[in-house]
């Protein structure tokens, strides 16, 4: 028995075509007739030249070597099933799991029988098998043989030694996020060289899967308060991906962003006119996507991106997507949202999930004490963004979304709650430090006023931070007892002022009688 490898003209990527050990010519029905080309991802197509193999010491077991690879932005070479030196730039992807089903090649009638392997008869009965009977055979099955390869490596590369003498469905069964699986494809071991003058004792795959990546960040450096706008940005890849036919690129079945928060924690600016979707040298129309806002459900705003047939089409050829979308902050605490990216190819989907970005905001509760510790209330303040404006005390102090007056006044207690204010070390997404060149770390500005009763002003802004969802802060006041505060009228200090007074116009006048009554 021999195995011919012939190239399929209706599919340029790659086929595997049987033939029996005859000259006669074999039939052009290829193995993957419905679902493209034999191997139709991993771009490999064989030699057109009908020679055979010439020996008849059919092998029993074949090595198969897989190799996972990103679709590379130019077409591969075909293939032969022998091994390749890769194009520059070729990537592996790493973690991906294949299983090979053995399909059983059944022989005429109904009773069930199957040819046995590497026989001529075993070889022209799948011949006749597509893709489609393929998995409808081991789906019928009540326990299909399988064999679970290891996970590829870093390099793409998983091995599957010694594999028995069959036909076998490869399917991925496991994908990292991010990768589209390549499409289920028929391997007949063992096989021929490409000249048809020997066997392969290792047969080479090389599979292809459409990759893509997504990030989100976050601009809050200026958002110091609750109530303050907030955009959060989506980049999300587009995944290449080829005609199993042709091998040119072709747009997305389905290409999908979706993007989730708390509904108490942000609010939608402007319902789905807050979203906005850009792709660098594309003019959408409204017809090209969709952006819904769905109900509240379970507490969580859901934003769905969904790109239409004509939108689909102008994403063949470029990289990424670009999602903005505007909200504001409601209240204090450590906010995120998450969005998931979801491509699809004609028949297998991957998701990128958890793709979170933060903003955190905090409370300070202020507790004003005096001069003997005792808690004081009915101190006024205001805080600023800077010391100058701090020390100017001007309207532009900073409002939050849950004091539209910028006013904070101490209870009985002695305490307010400073409500809504940006951490000072965590902004656009990342930690600050204070001094470091670039830094977006905030220092916030205290102004009292209105002093409690009895108490002076604070003489300067005192500066505080916010580092935690509930922070502290302490300040005390000088009681009205210093040198230069007059006794009150009528008090023991003016009666004091008036003996004195009175004491030196005595004096004055006896001076002066005394000098007349000399002169006289």
């Amino acid at each position: 028995m021999t195995v011919l490898l012939r190239h399929n003209p209706e599919n340029p990527q790659t086929c595997f075509q049987k033939g029996k050990p005859t000259m006669k010519t074999l039939k052009r029905r290829g193995l993957l007739a419905k679902a493209g080309a034999l191997l139709a991802v991993a771009a490999l197509a064989f030699s057109a030249s009908p020679s055979y193999a010439q020996t008849n010491d059919v092998p029993e077991t074949a090595n198969v070597v897989i190799t996972k690879l990103e679709q590379p932005t130019v077409a591969g070479s075909v293939a032969s099933g022998q091994s390749q030196t890769l194009p520059e730039g070729s990537k592996g992807i790493e973690d991906v799991e294949f299983t090979a089903y053995r399909v059983p090649v059944y022989k005429a009638g109904e009773n069930g029988d199957e040819h046995p392997a590497r026989t001529s008869a075993w070889q022209q009965a799948t011949a006749d098998i597509d893709l489609d009977m393929a998995k409808s055979r081991v789906a019928e099955l009540a326990t299909p043989t399988e064999v679970a390869l290891n996970p590829t490596n870093e390099n793409g590369v998983t091995n599957w030694s010694a594999a028995a003498a069959g036909l076998y469905l490869i399917r991925e069964t496991s994908t990292p996020a991010g990768v589209i699986p390549a499409q289920d494809f028929l391997l007949a071991v063992p096989m021929t060289n490409p000249e048809g003058t020997g066997w392969l004792t290792d047969i080479y795959v090389y599979p292809k899967g459409s990759t893509f990546s997504a990030s989100k960040s976050v601009d809050n450096a200026a958002s110091l308060k609750t109530g303050d706008p907030v955009t959060w940005t989506i980049e999300a890849g587009i995944p290449l991906i080829r005609s199993h036919t042709s091998g040119d690129p072709v747009a997305p079945a389905e290409f999908k962003i979706v993007d989730t928060f708390n509904t108490a924690d942000l609010e939608l600016v402007g319902g789905a006119n807050g979203v906005t979707v850009t792709v660098p040298g594309i003019e959408f129309v409204t017809a090209d996507y969709t952006v819904d806002v769905n109900p509240v459900v379970d507490g969580l705003t859901t934003v769905t991106i969904t790109f239409n047939e004509g939108g689909l089409a102008k994403l063949v050829g470029k990289d990424d997507v670009t999602v903005e979308l505007k909200t504001t902050v409601l209240k204090a605490g450590e906010i995120n949202t998450t969005a998931t990216i979801t491509a699809t190819d004609d028949t297998r989907a991957t998701t990128v999930t958890d793709i979170k970005q933060t903003v955190k905001y905090g409370k300070v509760t202020l507790t004003k004490k005096n001069q003997n510790g005792q808690l004081a209330k009915d101190a006024v303040f205001r805080v600023y963004a800077t010391e100058a404006h701090a020390k100017a005390k001007g309207d532009n102090h900073l409002i939050t979304a849950t004091n539209k007056t910028g006013i904070w006044k101490t209870g009985e207690g002695g305490k307010v709650i400073l409500d809504g204010f940006r951490f000072s070390d965590f902004a656009d997404g990342a930690d600050q430090v204070k001094g470091a060149d670039g830094s977006l770390y905030q220092t916030y500005w205290l102004v009292e006023m209105t002093a409690p009763a009895g108490q002076q002003l604070l003489a300067e802004p005192v500066p505080f931070t916010v580092t935690e969802v509930e922070d502290t802060l302490e300040v005390t006041n000088t009681a009205n007892t210093n040198a230069f505060v007059l006794p009150l009228t009528g008090g023991t200090g003016t009666a004091m002022l008036t003996i004195l007074g009175l004491g030196i116009l005595a004096i004055v006048l006896f001076v002066a009688r005394s000098r007349r009554n000399a002169e006289a």
